[in-house]
Formats: structure tokens, C-alpha cells, sequence
């Protein structure tokens, strides 16, 4: 336990509450600036078992503030596994288990069954409504976090409620709230949200969950507020159980800011097998670049590049959705 002395010495966490942290199963759903910083806190903590769960790769545009190398970049690494393969070294006591997985209503559930708290590192609203619903049919305590531009949001929920929908009916229309993408995102506020989502984590673990508040702040201005949320009768999650995100249509998505498109599934592809049909195609060797990964078949072309998983997802870059259906179905054949 040397390596913990320090948070043995705390009296807000001291034995029992490291016993506890050790004995927590965290699921870190999206891997990006607030989750890689999150995951990295709970490995160097000592938690039990960590389950990261993150859909996307890593990109050069993403170095700035997610925990991630340039080699990772340069071989577009998924996110969960680059996560992983880093953070066992730094603590080898960790169960940590990377998940490529788009979160979406056909999957919430399985995917954060067997966790005992769900973090969110999530960067749009649709699935923070669908893990808020999740989490409140599971009886599973969830922290949402936010960052973009100079400003941060943290708000613990537990399956009692105030909830997500509490805060708000329903996601705001798209476009209407601006992402980091287009505006930017100051580091240092990333930092901030994940470690205030990682201290109310332990608090819940060790029974000093405050609920219903909501902390915003903007460390630029030196502005902190907090804000109180009153559960209401008429919540569909909290209160009345009806959790319509569950039942969403899994839809494909232009990806904001980023001239990326996410395909959802069309069904499980073999991707070994697709790699070894088009590499013997002569027409298509001038045409394409082709990459096989033991996670993703990387397919460049021209101008555009498609990243495959076995699930059936791609991620096309430099396409829009429409271009992007067209590639998908010329070279996958679905």
C-alpha cells in the first residue's frame, strides 16, 4: 500500500475508503479529453477495475489535452486500446478492459451492466441522455462532465434523481450550443472537470454524494457557481421510468467540426477477409492504401480515408454522409 500513503494519510479517504476504491468497477464512456484524464486518475488512484469504452482513434487535433502519444496518432490507435495499453504500465494492479464500441440504445445497457458507476467523457448530448437513462433503469450512479472553450460543468446524478433530465427536458437542437470543435477548448478546463468528476466519484463510493447540485466555473474569469436542481414530478427518467433514449434509432452521424462521418453498424465484418479481397483487386491498387490492424482496417484513398472496425462502423474522413454511405457500400459491399 506504499504506493497510496498519501491518500491513506487523508482523512476524507483514509483505509476504508481506499478499500473501497479498490473494490469499485468504474466505466469510463468516451475516451477523449475528459475520460483519458478521468482513467488516468482512477489507475494512479488504485481503483479495481477500470472498463473504457470509446468508439473513436486518436488524432493529431486531440494531443493538446487527452493522454495520448503521437505515435498514437499517426497509426489513428483506437482510443480505449491506446488507453489501455498506457495506463497498465503505469499501474499494474488495475483490471482495466478497452471496449471499441459506438454507445448507442442497442448496446447501453450491456455495456455498463457490470460496472457499479458510469463517468462521462462523452461529447455530445444524445448519449448523455441515453447513459442518463440507462443508469436510472440500472439503479447506477453516473457523473456528467462538459468542457468547451474556457468553461466547465460537473453534475453527480444517482439513481434517485435529480437527474439529467432534471436539468434539462431534452438535448439542445444541434448547432444551437457550441463544441470544441469549432470554438476551441482551453486544456487546463478538461483537467478540471475530470478531477471534480473523480472527487464526486469517490464521494459516492464512500456515501457523501451530494445530488442535485450542479457545478459550472470558467477558470479564465476566475468564475465558480454552483446551482441547485429540484427533482420533478413529471421527469420521464427519474420519476415516471419512461426512458424513450433506450428505444432511439441508431442512427449515422456527421461528426461536428471535423469533415468526419461516423457509419453505424450495417452488421459484423470480417476484416481480414475484406483486406485480403481488395488487396488482390488490380484495379484498386493504384487507387488505395490499404492497413490491417488487429482492431481496424484502414482504407486511404485519394482524398478520403475510411477506418473499419469488425463491428461494421467506419469513420470516414474528408467526406459528408452521403459520400460517405457511397464508400462504404463500394468497398465494404453493403
Amino acid at each position: 500500500m506504499l504506493r497510496y500513503s498519501r491518500q491513506l494519510s487523508l482523512k476524507v479517504i483514509g483505509i476504508e475508503g481506499q478499500r473501497k476504491l479498490r473494490e469499485a468497477s468504474i466505466a469510463i464512456v468516451g475516451c477523449g479529453a475528459l475520460g483519458s484524464h478521468s482513467a488516468e486518475l482512477l489507475t494512479r488512484m488504485g481503483v479495481g477495475r477500470l472498463k473504457l469504452i470509446d468508439r473513436d482513434v486518436v488524432e493529431l487535433e486531440n494531443l493538446h489535452r487527452q493522454y495520448y502519444t503521437e505515435e498514437h496518432a499517426r497509426n489513428s490507435h483506437p482510443k480505449a486500446i491506446a488507453l489501455a495499453e498506457r495506463l497498465s504500465k503505469v499501474n499494474s494492479e488495475v483490471e482495466i478492459g478497452p471496449v471499441i464500441a459506438d454507445v448507442n440504445s442497442r448496446n447501453v445497457v450491456s455495456l455498463i451492466t457490470d460496472v457499479d458507476i458510469v463517468v462521462d467523457g462523452t461529447d455530445n448530448f444524445e448519449t448523455r441522455f441515453l447513459l442518463n437513462d440507462a443508469c436510472i433503469k440500472l439503479g447506477k450512479p453516473c457523473v456528467f462532465g462538459a468542457a468547451v472553450e474556457t468553461y466547465g460543468m460537473v453534475y453527480p446524478v444517482l439513481p434517485s434523481g435529480p437527474c439529467l433530465r432534471d436539468l434539462m427536458d431534452s438535448p439542445p437542437p444541434p448547432g444551437s450550443v457550441p463544441t470544441c470543435d469549432v470554438v476551441g477548448i482551453l486544456p487546463t478546463v478538461a483537467s478540471m472537470v475530470s478531477s471534480q468528476q473523480i472527487t464526486e466519484v469517490l464521494k459516492i463510493l464512500l456515501g457523501k454524494a451530494e445530488t442535485g447540485k450542479v457545478l459550472f466555473f470558467n477558470p479564465w474569469e476566475r468564475i465558480f457557481d454552483e446551482i441547485k436542481v429540484a427533482k420533478r414530478d413529471d421527469c420521464p427518467s427519474c420519476a415516471l421510468s419512461k426512458f424513450e433514449y433506450l428505444s432511439k434509432e441508431v442512427k449515422d452521424a456527421e461528426l461536428c467540426g471535423r469533415s468526419s462521418v461516423h457509419l453505424s453498424s450495417r452488421g459484423p465484418v470480417d476484416i481480414r477477409s475484406l483486406y485480403q479481397r481488395l488487396t488482390s483487386l488490380q484495379d484498386l491498387q493504384d487507387e488505395l492504401r490499404l492497413k490491417l490492424s488487429a482492431y481496424a482496417l484502414y482504407i486511404k484513398g485519394r482524398d478520403f480515408e475510411m477506418i473499419l472496425f469488425p463491428d461494421g462502423r467506419a469513420i470516414v474522413k474528408g467526406a459528408d454522409l452521403n459520400r460517405a454511405k457511397s464508400l462504404y457500400a463500394r468497398y465494404v459491399g453493403i
